[in-house]
């Protein structure tokens, strides 16, 4: 089994912009599997850090690592600070510059202090490169560093899941060559500490996954189709697996049974070998309820699917809205979605406001009270409208009554945050990278 790097220091809260953080501890013990040395071996990454562990030793040597802390405007600022080490090669003496993770690791800037005790979860890449690296990291509520790993290849959706009382984590893996016109993984599955447990196999897609228990699961699935114009097109499936078998699947092949889907206006083409693979529709976020299962379509709506005869309940949203929204209680670009059936209330965190594909307008969270049998909207309320554009990514979760956890993607804003806690009505705690590109899938509260 892989060792890791284990405590290396409690990020201390600053005065002053330039000094270093005094009160250090020693970074620990390091395997050359979380190692990773240049050519002529004068520089090494370290690629994970997990706060948890006893501190002890480092190439050989004891050795302070200092990471640059620093005050501005009420927030504070955490970068890596590389250090130097000398190690003896033989009868020479050759300096060794240690880095804490990658170069690429992205340094954060937070501001104010959780309103919850519970900890925050999110992958971190970058949109502008070539899917050849990923980051999964945990922050504490106070927005100290508590877990970090670089992985090579593409990785998404890193989460937790809490499964018959014991907490895991899953992220997926992406595949060299999946079906085309999809993003797909396998899924690697965590335990509560981080440690791999198990990888599923399979061509699972990026944008959700469930973990229920040992041998269940509900994964977003593609395969190749026609039409019956003979388009080629990428189907999204919603598949739960349990012990082997297949409890429940619905498809956009059973969506466009019901409703009538354009197969040229707003799809997304691929180009893939000599075939250009159409999605149709595009499919986001899924909710399993012991009833219905709640699924976010990239048509800006949400669907009810009853689980058992897998009918379609109703749609709120998108190009087949069946509750009589107003131009301004649409949702646009609907990238996250939870029903709460005990109140018919339905959260909704959509990638712009008021907007076509073709312009980026601010992100909000909205939250709609319906009657699921009438098909009648009976409240609607901007739960938050900031300045963020976010034109495709985010999420937000009701980590608690009235306190919302809000991830933005691609912030395409500048000077705006990653993430947001806002509760009661204000902004209690934010997140904001400081290195160019950095965008995550979605931001998740650990249960």
């Amino acid at each position: 089994m892989l060792k890791i790097v284990s405590e290396i220091l409690v990020f201390a809260l600053l005065t002053t912009t330039t000094t270093f953080a005094s009160e250090t501890q020693p970074i620990a013990n390091v395997d050359d599997a979380y190692l990773r040395w240049n050519r002529d071996r004068t520089e090494v990454d370290i690629l994970e850090y997990r706060k948890s562990k006893p501190p002890t030793w480092v190439l050989g040597k004891k050795i302070v690592f200092q990471p640059r802390v620093a005050t501005k405007k009420g927030g504070r600022e955490v970068w890596p600070q590389p250090f130097v080490i000398s190690r003896k090669e033989g009868t020479k003496t050759k300096n060794v510059r240690v880095n804490l993770f990658k170069p690429v690791f992205p340094a954060y800037r937070t501001q104010g202090e959780s309103v919850l005790k519970s900890s925050i979860v999110a992958s971190v890449f970058d949109v502008n490169g070539t899917n050849a690296f990923c980051q999964l990291m945990k922050w504490a509520p106070n927005g100290d560093l508590e877990f970090y790993r670089y992985t090579d290849g593409s990785c998404s959706d890193f989460r937790p899941h809490l499964v018959n009382g014991k907490k895991y984590y899953t992220y997926g893996k992406l595949l060299p060559k999946p079906v085309r016109g999809t993003m797909a993984a396998s899924i690697v599955v965590l335990d509560e500490n981080f440690d791999f447990v198990r990888e599923i196999p399979g061509e699972f897609d990026q944008h959700d996954f469930l973990l229920l228990g040992d041998d269940h699961f509900v994964s977003i699935e593609s395969a190749l189709r026609r039409t019956s114009q003979g388009l080629l097109f990428s189907d999204r499936i919603v598949r739960e697996h349990k012990a082997g078998k297949i409890e429940f699947e619905w498809s956009i092949s059973d969506y466009m049974k019901h409703v009538k889907v354009p197969q040229t206006a707003g799809a997304y083409i691929v180009e893939d070998g000599s075939d250009a693979v159409a999605e149709l529709v595009h499919l986001n976020s899924v909710q399993m309820l012991p009833n219905e299962v709640i699924i976010g379509l990239g048509d800006s709506g949400v669907v009810s699917v009853n689980r058992k005869t897998r009918a379609i309940n109703w749609i709120l949203g998108g190009f087949h809205d069946e509750f009589g929204l107003t131009f301004q209680q649409h949702p646009y670009f609907v990238h996250s979605s939870k029903f709460d059936p005990s109140t018919n209330r339905l959260l909704i965190f959509q990638n712009r406001t008021l907007g076509s594909a073709l312009s980026f307008t601010p992100s909000r969270v909205t939250a709609y009270e319906i009657d699921p049998k009438k098909k009648a909207l009976k409240s609607f309320k901007v739960i938050r409208a900031g300045k963020e554009i976010t034109p495709f990514l985010g999420s937000v979760q009701e980590s608690a009554p009235d306190v919302y956890s809000i991830g933005f993607g691609k912030n395409m804003t500048p000077d705006a945050e990653h993430f947001v806690e806002f509760a009661n009505g204000r902004d209690t705690m934010s997140l904001r990278f400081l290195t160019p590109n950095s965008v995550t899938y979605r931001f998740y509260r650990e249960p």
